[in-house]
């Protein structure tokens, strides 16, 4: 029943976020469900249906996409994706409301997987093109979700591949505040229990809010990260001890029992830790 999602009948050859949406609207809501699908497909490769062709079409119309915002080999050029959607359709940019740049980290990670599924070089060189542009920004791109895929996938690249993306600015990216939206790391106590690390709104303004898939995203993303760039082991093993306190936080039924640990610290994403 997820095949559902992939969005065949109307054109638009990919995964969204209903079945039978049309993309252009949202950058997440377009790029997130892709990699929940591969994420699917890796976990279980006979799903019975028509996945194989989907693995496939997706990495294609993702890559003819970054093709079309600029990404090229000749000359080589990255890729601009500063844009608040994409219409797969027609092959437009939407440029209306708060962009979305971190999406090219999201772009990147379903691209460098399925490069490393197929062995395809136009699938590689999309993943490059994207990170290219991602590495170049010199303002925090967050806007939710999609930048910590893009942290995760420079650490696997630049250890596989041998690029050299800046990933200390990335990795701490995920966590500061940036000027397109108050989204990071939540540091502080709510109601006088810690919540250091949950990831949310961070507004600073009385009008925190955290989402607990968001806090477990990133984790599932910055873990593995590690074994990629070990110099960044202790402050995500930190980081996650907090993650890890407050997320409790969200089974009000346990947490009288379980949320009595002292606070945890804050940390920031050093190479050293």
């Amino acid at each position: 029943m997820s095949q559902d999602f992939f969005n065949k009948n109307n054109g638009e050859l990919i995964y969204g976020n209903n079945p039978g949406s049309n993309s252009g609207g949202d950058w997440w809501y377009d790029l997130m469900p892709n990699i929940y699908f591969y994420q699917l497909y890796d976990l279980y490769p006979n799903l019975g249906g028509d996945e194989d062709f989907q693995f496939t079409t997706v990495a294609d119309r993702f890559a003819e996409s970054v093709r079309a915002m600029g990404g090229s080999d000749a000359p080589w050029q990255q890729a601009d994706m500063n844009h608040r959607a994409w219409s797969f359709l027609q092959m437009q940019p939407n440029d209306n409301g708060v962009k979305e740049p971190e999406a090219a980290g999201a772009y990147a990670w379903v691209l460098y997987n399925a490069w490393k599924e197929t062995g395809e070089p136009e699938y590689l060189k999309a993943a490059e093109w994207s990170m290219e542009f991602l590495n170049g920004l010199t303002s925090n791109p967050s806007y939710e979700l999609q930048l910590p895929y893009g942290v995760y996938m420079a650490a696997k690249m630049n250890a596989e591949i041998n690029t050299n993306y800046d990933l200390e600015k990335m990795v701490n990216w995920t966590f500061d505040k940036g000027p397109l939206r108050g989204w990071g790391s939540i540091v502080g106590t709510w109601g006088g229990f810690d919540v250091d690390g949950v990831i949310g709104e961070a507004n600073d303004g009385g009008n925190d809010y955290a989402f607990q898939m968001n806090g477990l995203q990133q984790a599932a993303t910055l873990a593995p990260m590690v074994r990629y760039d070990k110099r960044f082991a202790k402050a995500i093993g930190k980081w996650m001890l907090n993650l890890a306190n407050a997320t409790r936080l969200f089974y009000p039924a346990i947490c009288p029992v379980l949320c009595r640990t002292p606070r945890l610290g804050r940390m920031r994403m050093t190479p050293t830790g």
